[in-house]
């Protein structure tokens, strides 16, 4: 994991599932109280999964376990926090990533479907857990309007999306850059 691949995390996901730690790291099996014999059971498979995700992130990602090294759910909900901001912001790009894909000259063909479904599956991680279809449509109604823009509007773009506008803001403030050219 490095700070660009999230999506491929999801082969961690497995690897602890093949090695029955998942359900402690998503907190679906509890921590039990210190006096209980299970605890240092627990705890040793808490530090066998937080080894496994430190050995499997890129080194830039390390200083996300400060203080947490072997608390394997707080690591996988502070890698989440860090690399899923649920803003629209961050789905926008990851929607316009998926507008904006074209087949590589040396690309098969299934490894651009392949290439496709993981930029979606990075879109569909983005949005909130709430994301509706009516919040799909109106996404790629802003989407439509705000790729239909000239070079010469990229910053003009780039604020709409950062400010985590709304479609009718979009299509206000294109009123107003219009009247304001």
């Amino acid at each position: 994991l490095n700070d660009v691949n999230y999506a491929q995390w999801a082969e961690m996901r497995a690897y602890l599932a093949e090695n029955k730690l998942w359900f402690l790291v998503i907190r679906t099996i509890k921590e039990p109280s210190a006096g209980d014999p299970e605890h240092i059971t627990y705890l040793e498979k808490s530090a066998q999964a937080a080894g496994a995700m430190f050995l499997a992130v890129d080194a830039s990602q390390h200083v996300h376990f400060t203080g947490i090294e072997l608390d394997a759910p707080l690591i996988w909900a502070k890698l989440q926090s860090v690399h899923l901001q649920k803003v629209s912001g961050a789905h926008y790009n990851a929607l316009d990533a998926v507008f904006a894909v074209r087949k590589q000259p040396d690309e098969s063909l299934p490894s651009l479907a392949s290439r496709v479904d993981t930029l979606v599956q990075t879109f569909k991680d983005l949005c909130p857990d709430s994301y509706t279809l009516e919040q799909l449509l109106a996404d790629l109604a802003a989407m439509s309007m705000l790729r239909s823009l000239p070079q010469e509007y990229d910053s003009f773009t780039s604020g709409l999306i950062q400010r985590d506008a709304t479609k009718s803001e979009i299509v206000q403030a294109l009123v107003q850059e219009h009247q304001t050219r």
